[in-house]
C-alpha cells in the first residue's frame, strides 16, 4: 500500500481538481466499470477476478486498485471519492468474495467535502490469482 500511496500523493501534487474527469463507478458481482459521468462513455471495464490489489490512501477520499491487463502487466487505477472511498472499498471487497447480492450503487463525485475519519481507513489484499486444480507440489513417495 505504501507504493499506491505514494502514487496517489504524486497524483494529487501535480494536478488540480480542475483537470480531474468526472466519473461514475459501477461495482456488480463480477465487473467493475467506470464510465465518463456526463458522457456516460466506458473509460474502464474490469473483471474483478483480475483485480490484484486495492485499497484506501492515507486521505480516505483516495482510492486506488491495480489489475491483471495482461499475463505479466498491470494497471492501477485511481479514484477521489466523495465524500470518502469506504462505500466503494466496501462494494469492490463484497464482489471479490461474490457475497454481493446485486449491483452496488454507484459512487459519484465530486461533492460537497468532509473531514477524513480515521476509522474508515483500512486496506484490503485480494489475490486474484484462480485456485490451481492441482498442487504444484511434488506428490509424496508411494511406499510412505
Amino acid at each position: 500500500m505504501d507504493v499506491i500511496n505514494a502514487a496517489l500523493e504524486a497524483a494529487l501534487a501535480t494536478s488540480s481538481k480542475e483537470h480531474w474527469t468526472p466519473l461514475v463507478v459501477n461495482g456488480a458481482p463480477a465487473t467493475l466499470t467506470i464510465t465518463h459521468e456526463q458522457t456516460e462513455a466506458v473509460l474502464c471495464e474490469c473483471r474483478v477476478r483480475f483485480l490484484s490489489f486495492m485499497g484506501v490512501g492515507r486521505d480516505v477520499r483516495s482510492f486506488a486498485f491495480i489489475m491483471a491487463s495482461a499475463p505479466g502487466a498491470f494497471r492501477c487505477h485511481m479514484v477521489w471519492c466523495e465524500p470518502n472511498a469506504a462505500g466503494l472499498s466496501e462494494a469492490l471487497q463484497a464482489a471479490c468474495m461474490v457475497s454481493a447480492p446485486g449491483p452496488a450503487p454507484p459512487a459519484r463525485g465530486p461533492a460537497a467535502l468532509l473531514t477524513p475519519c480515521p476509522q474508515l481507513r483500512y486496506q484490503k489484499c485480494l489475490d486474484a490469482r484462480p485456485q490451481a486444480s492441482s498442487s504444484c507440489l511434488p506428490a509424496p513417495p508411494a511406499d510412505s
